[in-house]
Formats: C-alpha cells, sequence, structure tokens
C-alpha cells in the first residue's frame, strides 16, 4: 500500500512516559520478552535481558519466546508490551513465563483489545481484560492491577490513518481540522477511555509463591 499519509491523527507518548506509572513495579533481573529494537529505563532493574524473534539492536537471545534457551527460575520480572497479539501461541509463552520467572516475580503484559490489524510480521490476537487474567491466573498468578492504555481517539485516529493511508493528499486537506482536532486530543486527554472498548489492556501480576 502506498503512503499517502499527510497529518498524523495521533499522538503516541514514548513507551518509557507510557509505562512511567508502573516503573517500580519491576526490579532485579527482567525478561524483556519481544523486545525488538524498544529501549527500556527502569529505577529497580538491575539488569535487562532482551529477547526476541529477530536479531535487533541490543537484543540478547533470538529466541521463540515459547522455548527462551534460559534455566529455569532466572528472571525477577518480566515485561511485555505489544508482543502477545502477534504470537500463535499466547498461551504457550505465559507457560514459559511461570518456567523462568523466579517464585515472586512480577509482569508487566500490555496487549490491544481494539486496534486495528498491524502485521509484525503476523497478528493473531485481540485479548479482552478478562481473557488476559485467565491467561495468567491459570498459570499460577495473582493479578495485581488491570489497566487501560491510550484513549478511544487513538483507537478512531488509528483507523482513520489506516484508511487514509492510500488516498489523495487533497481529501486528507480537506480533513485536517478533524486531524488536528484528534491529535490534540490523543494528547492532552490519553485516558478519555471507554471501558467496554479499550485500545490497550495493562495487567500487572504476580507468580505466587
Amino acid at each position: 500500500m502506498k503512503d499517502n499519509l499527510v497529518f498524523k491523527w495521533v499522538y503516541w507518548p514514548s513507551l518509557q512516559d507510557e509505562l512511567a506509572q508502573y516503573s517500580d513495579f519491576l526490579s532485579g533481573h527482567v525478561l524483556n520478552a519481544g523486545a525488538g529494537f524498544r529501549k527500556i529505563n527502569f529505577s529497580k532493574v538491575e539488569k535487562w535481558t532482551n529477547v526476541d524473534i529477530e536479531q535487533f539492536e541490543g537484543v540478547d537471545i533470538v529466541s521463540d519466546l515459547e522455548k527462551i534457551p534460559v534455566e529455569e527460575s532466572t528472571f525477577d520480572g518480566m515485561l511485555s508490551v505489544a508482543v502477545l497479539e502477534h504470537v500463535r501461541r499466547p498461551w504457550k509463552v505465559v507457560e514459559e513465563a511461570r518456567r523462568v520467572l523466579k517464585n515472586g516475580g512480577k509482569v508487566i503484559c500490555a496487549v490491544p483489545f481494539m486496534q486495528p490489524i498491524h502485521l509484525v510480521p503476523t497478528d493473531y490476537f485481540r485479548v479482552t481484560p478478562d481473557g488476559l487474567k485467565s491467561l495468567f491466573e491459570d498459570n499460577g498468578f495473582k493479578i495485581k492491577e488491570v489497566n487501560y492504555t491510550h484513549s478511544f481517539f487513538h483507537i478512531l485516529g488509528w483507523f482513520i490513518e489506516d484508511s487514509l493511508r492510500d488516498k489523495t493528499p487533497l481529501l486528507q486537506y480537506a480533513l485536517w481540522p478533524f486531524a488536528k482536532l484528534c491529535f490534540y486530543l490523543t494528547k492532552n486527554f490519553p485516558h478519555l477511555n471507554i471501558r467496554t472498548a479499550p485500545s490497550v489492556v495493562t495487567l500487572l501480576a504476580e507468580l505466587e509463591k
């Protein structure tokens, strides 16, 4: 598809800013599962091990997340952001998380519920809050929090952006006031969530001892 997008409809914070409210939750040696090229700094994390199926810069282990080549009880925590929707068997990834985490190990996991299909390189699933909780509860995790990330306008703007990428710039200029309004709302009111249609579900959990 030819990308003719003229205006950004959506303001996206950096991943560091998006996760700032959870930065004290993880500590010690943490697995960044599906790290890609993204780098995160949390004050209590002493060491990151970045795992991905591709060899991006900064990736320590190239591996499928269903079978990570490390010993049991290796990590104190795990971060997984926008990853589980791209794996064929997310329940197996959570089973593997249980294996590689120490007792009491903590997890931050964020997955989409309402987003356009985005192939990286595949896109298999969308998960409700209860669905995400069940994945972890069934593997011995105690749920600490379940929150929503990004607003209804992030959802709307992303869908509009995707629909306009192959359209004439003339149409996009005609819609400029709406694009500016949507960008303003996503930047300044990021928590205007509709609880029945969240963009992203973010879960914090702890492996029971």
